[in-house]
């Protein structure tokens, strides 16, 4: 797949594309933004190239964040509440899953919050539930990406 022929294969897999431009990427120079839709489920993506060449994932579902895309990830959806941080990274440490980089973000202060935690290798099924069980962690999701 490449830039030519990405819009045909869409098509033919029944993804509709629209191209939007507008003036206002608001602090970057371009931006790019996926919106995915499934029955009643919307759920989107924002991202934009750091320094021309290293690509960032800027925003997830509203939350604005900072993510470098790639390798394992885990992607947490929980409450903005004291100690989240701190019980996955004792989690992840004590079961020897060593722990890359970190990004947050939040819409509003004590809210609904983002976590996405990068770590060195996969993480297995059971580790997730373990992780789904920790305070304040409504969902967490395991995503690999090349790097």
């Amino acid at each position: 797949m490449n830039f030519i022929n990405a819009p045909l294969i869409a098509r033919e897999r029944g993804i509709e594309v629209k191209e939007v431009t507008t003036a206002d990427a608001g602090d970057y120079l371009s931006m790019l933004v996926i919106r995915i839709k499934s029955g009643k489920k919307e759920s989107s993506v924002s991202g934009t190239l750091h320094g021309k060449k290293e690509p960032r994932i800027i925003g997830v579902n509203g939350f604005p964040v900072e993510i470098v895309p790639e390798g394992e990830m885990l992607v947490l959806s929980n409450n903005d509440r004291p100690g989240v941080i701190g019980n996955i990274g004792t989690l992840l440490g004590d079961n020897k899953i060593n722990i890359a980089r970190m990004h947050f973000g939040r819409a509003a202060r004590g809210g609904k919050a983002i976590s996405v935690v990068s770590v060195d290798k996969p993480v297995s099924r059971d580790m997730l539930s373990r992780i789904k069980k920790l305070p304040n962690v409504l969902s967490v999701n395991h995503i690999h990406l090349p790097s």
